[in-house]
C-alpha cells in the first residue's frame, strides 16, 4: 500500500539518501520514479495497520519532510542568502560563514518555535494529501524560511567574527612570546577551578605575596585571573610549560588559549605532587 509520494526537482541524491537513512531496516519501502523534470520517492508498506497510517502521516512522515527541508532546502537558501547579505566579505570568508551556518543546522541550533512551525505546516498538509512536491511546498507555504536563514546567517557572522578576532588575539600573544627572552626554562601551571598557581622546575612557588595582592586588586578592577595568568606567562616566556589540571578544568577556555599561544611548548602532567595541591594555598604564619 502506497503511503506517501515525495517529489523533488533538484538535489535528488541528497533527498534519496535522507529517506533511505530515515527508514533503514524499517517497515517502509521506497520506489524511485524519474518522471519528466522531477524525481519521485514513493513510500509504501504492507505491514502497517490502517489505524497507524494517520500516525505515520502526522508524525513520522512530517518529521521526514521537515528533515529534507532543513538539511537540503534551508541549506540551499542559506547559501544563496550569504552571497546577498555578505557583500562586504571576500569569497573565502563567505564560504567560512556558510560552513558555520551548515554546522549550526546540523546541530539543530535554531529555535524550537521555528522547527515547530515547519513541522506543523507539513503535518497539516499531509493530513489531506498523500503526495508532496517539496520545491513547491517550500516556495508557497514556507516563505518564512528566508527569515530563519537570515537569523542563522546573523549568528554565523557573529561566530565568524569572534573566531577571527580570537585568531588575531592569539597571533599578537605569540608575537610577544617570540620577542621575549625566556626568564625560566620551565613553568608548572596548576589550575583548580577558578584558582591557579605557578611553580618553577623545582616545584618552588613563583608568585610572591606582593604578586598575589596585585592579582587580587586587578580582579577587583575587572581584569580576570585568566588575563593575569596569560600576562604573567608571556612576561616569563618559559621554554616549556606543563599544565596540571583535572578533567573538569582541561576544557576551560584558558587552557585552550595557552595551548594555542605556546603550542609545542605545552604538555599536560598525568599526575604528580603538584596535581594534588589544594588551592588556594594557605599562607605561612
Amino acid at each position: 500500500m502506497e503511503l506517501l509520494s515525495i517529489g523533488v526537482k533538484e538535489n535528488n541524491e541528497e533527498v534519496k539518501n535522507i529517506i533511505k537513512n530515515y527508514f533503514d531496516k524499517s517497515q517502509i519501502d521506497m520506489i524511485e520514479v524519474d518522471f519528466e523534470d522531477r524525481f519521485y520517492y514513493n513510500l509504501y508498506s504492507n505491514e502497517i495497520d490502517e489505524d497507524d497510517i494517520n500516525i505515520y502521516m502526522k508524525d513520522v512522515f512530517s518529521r521526514l519532510v521537515s528533515d529534507i527541508i532543513v538539511k537540503v532546502y534551508l541549506k540551499d537558501i542559506i547559501f544563496k542568502r550569504v552571497f546577498i547579505l555578505c557583500k562586504g566579505y571576500n569569497r573565502d570568508e563567505k564560504e567560512q560563514i556558510i560552513n558555520i551556518a551548515n554546522g549550526l543546522l546540523e546541530e539543530n541550533k535554531f529555535t524550537f518555535r521555528e522547527k515547530n512551525v515547519i513541522n506543523t505546516e507539513i503535518a497539516d498538509f499531509l493530513e489531506h494529501n498523500k503526495d508532496i512536491l517539496v520545491d513547491g511546498f517550500v516556495n508557497f507555504r514556507l516563505g518564512f524560511l528566508k527569515n530563519i536563514a537570515d537569523g542563522i546567517i546573523e549568528k554565523s557572522i557573529e561566530d565568524f567574527t569572534a573566531e577571527k578576532e580570537y585568531k588575531e588575539f592569539i597571533k599578537i600573544l605569540q608575537y610577544f612570546i617570540d620577542i621575549q627572552e625566556p626568564k625560566l626554562d620551565l613553568v608548572n601551571v596548576v589550575i583548580k577551578k577558578e584558582e591557579y598557581k605557578l611553580f618553577d622546575k623545582n616545584n618552588k612557588l613563583i608568585e610572591s605575596e606582593f604578586f598575589t595582592e596585585i592579582m587580587n586588586e586587578l580582579v577587583e578592577e575587572g581584569i580576570s585571573r585568566d588575563d593575569l595568568l596569560i600576562s604573567s606567562l608571556i612576561t616569563i616566556a618559559p621554554k616549556k610549560l606543563i599544565i596540571h589540571a583535572d578533567d573538569d578544568c582541561k576544557n576551560k577556555d584558558i587552557i585552550k588559549v595557552l595551548q594555542n599561544v605556546f603550542s609545542d611548548k605545552v604538555s599536560f602532567c598525568q599526575g604528580c605532587n603538584l596535581c594534588t595541591l589544594q588551592l588556594p594555598l594557605k599562607k605561612e604564619k
